[in-house]
């Protein structure tokens, strides 16, 4: 949905996202004030003021400039297909670098922890982000208010 032309020429026709596994997603995120964080915003609005992507795009082609080595609690993880499948259950933690600078710590919470679907939403998940378009989207917001507590 994102790997249009103008993407994949910009990369050299090839996928820097997909070759990470998985995509840092606005739906649920966490963002400290810090020099490296600043940093990938920065390039994060560079990116989006020069071309037509959305931000969740734009974030992960400033984010594809880091050179990462992941982790789940005790293994190592190669990025790619490793990276997606841990992500089913495990929590990844990342160390990521760019450019010889002291690395940017990152840890992405499992696909089981955030949801993209109604039918996987578990008393021990921590949020819920559906997938899809807009108008589904906005069915789930009742579903999601009977969730809150008063």
């Amino acid at each position: 949905w994102y790997a249009n032309e103008s993407f994949m020429s910009r990369h050299d026709h090839r996928d820097p996202l997909r070759a990470r596994g998985f995509m840092l997603n606005f739906g649920l995120i966490l963002l400290r004030s810090n020099a490296h964080v600043l940093s990938l915003m920065e390039s994060t609005s560079e990116i989006l003021s020069a071309n037509e992507v959305n931000e969740q795009v734009a974030l992960n082609e400033a984010f594809s400039q880091w050179s990462c080595q992941w982790k789940t609690q005790h293994v190592r993880i190669p990025e790619g297909i490793a990276t997606y499948s841990a992500l089913g259950s495990e929590t990844l933690r990342g160390k990521c670098k760019r450019r010889g600078e002291d690395p940017l710590k990152i840890v992405v919470l499992p696909y089981a922890k955030v949801p993209r679907d109604w039918n996987e939403l578990v008393d021990s998940s921590l949020g819920f982000h559906p997938g899809g378009v807009v108008d589904a989207k906005e069915d789930m917001l009742d579903r999601v208010k009977g969730l809150c507590r008063e």
